[in-house]
């Protein structure tokens, strides 16, 4: 009987010692972190094109979440549809310049639009004119930056 519980706690033992091996172990390899991901120009690229096309469908909503977190958190969606309206119907741009550096880029676009108010869209026609985007990568992703509040 001697025998068996000394051969069970050498078992035992020998069990421990393999599963604190493994527990310390290099762990697998997994999905990069939002903080190891690097900047990448064709997801800024994914990303300007699904604003814009947000903007194509009036769904001020949805193209409000392109915006960083941080501006979110100081101006409610409320305060972002108040300066969206009908006025301009937005037709197509084009991505003609992506230029990134470090966690910033600059997006040059060639925007097509059309003024909906007072008929004057029928005078004045398809209006093209080359605009250009800010935009910041934080927290694993491209945000759109607002003109009028750099860096938010």
């Amino acid at each position: 009987m001697k025998k068996f519980l000394l051969f069970s706690l050498f078992l035992s033992l020998t069990a421990l010692s393999q599963a604190s091996k493994q527990a310390t172990a290099a762990p697998e390899k997994s999905q990069p972190s939002a903080e190891q991901q690097q900047p990448d120009e064709q997801a800024l690229r994914d990303r300007v094109s699904g604003r814009w096309q947000a903007l194509f469908k009036k769904d001020f909503p949805k193209a409000y979440t392109y915006f960083s977190p941080t501006y979110r958190s100081l101006f409610p969606l409320e305060h972002y549809l108040k300066r969206m309206g009908n006025l301009v119907d937005w037709k197509s741009i084009q991505i003609q310049k992506v230029q990134i550096d470090g966690n910033s880029a600059k997006v040059n676009l060639l925007l097509r639009y059309r003024i909906s108010a007072f008929g004057l869209s029928d005078e004045v026609g398809t209006i093209e004119t080359n605009e250009e985007e800010r935009w910041l990568w934080k927290d694993g992703n491209w945000w759109y930056v607002d003109p009028g509040k750099r860096g938010l």
